[in-house]
């Protein structure tokens, strides 16, 4: 492989003793230094995430440990995953240089740390916004 990295999926087991061709992917191999995350925003969040906003990881196989980043890219369309809709964001992150026990496929929590509400607002936004929808739609 042009770049060092971890193996995500192939078998050499499948090739062996079989011709392969020229450009024929037999691995698949992601490097360590640079990790993103792919956060799923719930569709009654998406209105108060944005991009540059900072973020907080914590993984289930590393309980203890938490990862900072910021969000990248936030896609248009939103996606139906877990019978919940969800708009996919992409978070690099800023502390995971060599990897930190980071692997692909690793599954966790993710907090957004947006802006700075009063206390009133961060109660009752959520009452209102189901306010607002069922009366003035």
């Amino acid at each position: 492989a042009p770049i060092p990295g971890v193996i995500l999926l192939g078998d050499l087991r499948k090739f062996e003793g079989v011709p392969v061709s020229k450009g024929q992917a037999i691995f698949e191999v992601a490097p360590l230094e640079k990790m993103t995350a792919e956060i799923e925003i719930d569709a009654d969040d998406i209105s108060h995430v944005s991009e540059g906003m900072d973020v907080v990881l914590r993984l289930e196989s590393l309980p203890g440990t938490t990862w900072k980043g910021r969000i990248a890219r936030i896609n248009p369309q939103s996606e139906l995953r877990g019978g919940a809709n969800v708009f996919v964001g992409e978070a690099s992150l800023l502390e995971a240089g060599g990897g930190g026990g980071l692997r692909p496929g690793m599954k966790g929590t993710a907090a957004v740390i947006g802006r700075r509400h009063p206390l009133f607002w961060i109660l009752f936004h959520r009452l209102w916004e189901v306010i607002d929808l069922l009366l003035f739609w």
